[in-house]
């Protein structure tokens, strides 16, 4: 069977028989280390993080390196390094940051743009299933229109 990456896809429609289900894909695109990546989440490796507060420079008693507006420049200033991210989507206040650099875990992470070949197999009728997979902005946006 061998080694490979997994891109899961939710809401996967069959093209044989219609049945909808979540996929996990499977490429042997890039180096085939098990890596696990859903649609949405950031292919690069996050290096740093750092938890902001709106409200304080304090973190459970950790100081934080900058405050939201300096966050918020970094990542519009440098998008290929920072991303800057809600932690807590039920708590307006908390933010996280990461810093993109140094030594990649990833096999894929200095994908920015691309697209990949992928398969799986329907859950119900067992058809395999050949797909494109499609980065964007080292985002992992699902199957290829």
């Amino acid at each position: 069977m061998g080694l490979f990456d997994t891109f899961s896809v939710p809401n996967t429609k069959c093209p044989s028989c219609g049945h909808v289900f979540e996929a996990d894909f499977q490429t042997k695109e890039f180096e085939c280390m098990l890596d696990h990546i859903t649609v949405g989440e950031d292919v690069r490796d996050k290096i740093e993080q750092w938890y902001l507060h709106e409200w304080s420079n304090q973190v459970n008693n950790y100081e934080c390196k900058l405050t939201i507006k300096q966050a918020e420049a970094l990542a519009r200033r440098y998008p290929h390094l920072y991303d800057l991210r809600k932690y807590d989507k039920k708590d307006k206040y908390n933010w996280a940051l990461y810093r993109f650099a140094g030594q990649r875990d990833r096999n894929f992470s200095w994908v920015r743009y691309g697209t990949f070949p992928m398969y799986t197999s329907c859950l119900k009728c067992d058809e395999w299933y050949d797909a494109v997979g499609l980065i964007e902005d080292y985002i992992f946006k699902g199957i290829k229109k």
